[in-house]
């Protein structure tokens, strides 16, 4: 079974990775996105990426806080990485300090639905979807949850606790209490 194929068209050659997942599903992922043998991270705050691992070797781009990366090997110091910036148009590698990342699978995940969330336009379709994570027992002890919080308006809570207010009245007017 062949692991890896390429595609060319229109001049151009592209290479294809055949991936399971956890659960057995395969499938085929251009080589460009993903890191073999890599491990999946997430950047903890705004992280100076190097060209070498070496503190002289600053590129003036930067990982920002809840990107994904994945870690692909650690020397002097430092850990080399792949992912998107959230400025960036295309999958970048360098080199940050390892302190800068987490690789806790909880946060992670906390980093991947939060992108998807604080990127919708619509208010109140981002607020629920920041609600959603946020209400989620599962992800509570993710580093993020604070953060995410923040990102819900006073007002929005006023209106979410008036409303569970109102629908705790209406259910005790109706049992008699």
């Amino acid at each position: 079974m062949d692991d890896e194929k390429e595609v060319t068209t229109g001049g151009k050659t592209v290479k294809y990775l055949k991936v399971e997942l956890q659960d057995g599903k395969q499938g085929w992922v251009q080589s460009d996105f993903i890191v073999v043998n890599g491990k999946p991270a997430t950047v903890l705050q705004d992280a100076v990426i190097y060209s070498r691992p070496d503190l002289l070797t600053k590129t003036g781009k930067s990982f920002s806080r809840m990107d994904i990366v994945g870690v692909k090997t650690e020397q002097n110091g430092f850990i080399e990485v792949a992912g998107k910036r959230k400025d960036g148009k295309w999958i970048e590698s360098g080199w940050i300090k390892p302190s800068n990342i987490t690789t806790a699978e909880i946060d992670v995940a906390v980093a991947k639905y939060a992108s998807k969330a604080l990127a919708l336009a619509d208010p109140t379709k981002k607020a629920a979807a920041i609600n959603e994570i946020l209400e989620n027992s599962d992800l509570q002890s993710s580093v993020f949850i604070d953060e995410l919080k923040s990102h819900i308006s006073p007002a929005e809570e006023d209106v979410e606790e008036t409303l569970e207010n109102t629908f705790e009245g209406t259910a005790s007017d109706t049992t008699g209490e």
